[in-house]
């Protein structure tokens, strides 16, 4: 029997926690997210990644009126990351890392990107009701 479990890879993950994701170079892709790791006061040392995130949903309150009380949500697909999934290294410079390891997330950086997700998901909603609006 094989104890080593992928449930329990996350729990041997190098993680970075001196370094921040940068919000400006997040891209979604599919369900796969693309994202830097930089060093607070050097943004030329950084760490390129790929996770695949997990399928989620939000809503948005939404109104073509003034009237408040024609107020709606409106639900749409979205997408978040966790700290359990690794993120892979795709392009390493100036830091401890190697292209091609996993590493983990910080509840830090998962927040930041989970906000990113968010409004971005939430700002194609929006566009899609406006133009439906129009």
């Amino acid at each position: 029997m094989n104890v080593m479990n992928s449930n329990f890879e996350h729990l041997y993950l190098p993680v970075f926690q001196e370094m921040e994701v940068d919000a400006e170079e997040i891209q979604v892709d599919g369900n796969k997210v693309y994202f830097s790791l930089v060093k607070p006061n050097t943004p030329d040392d950084f760490i390129a990644l790929v996770i695949e995130a997990k399928d989620s949903s939000s809503f948005v309150a939404w109104n073509k009126t003034n009237d408040p009380q024609n107020e709606t949500d409106v639900d749409f697909d979205s997408l978040v990351v966790d700290t359990h999934t690794p993120a892979r290294v795709e392009q390493v410079v100036d830091c401890y890392a190697v292209e091609g390891m996993s590493i983990g997330l910080t509840d830090k950086q998962e927040k930041v990107i989970n906000d990113f997700l968010e409004s971005y998901f939430e700002e194609r909603k929006v566009e899609e009701l406006m133009e439906w609006a129009a």
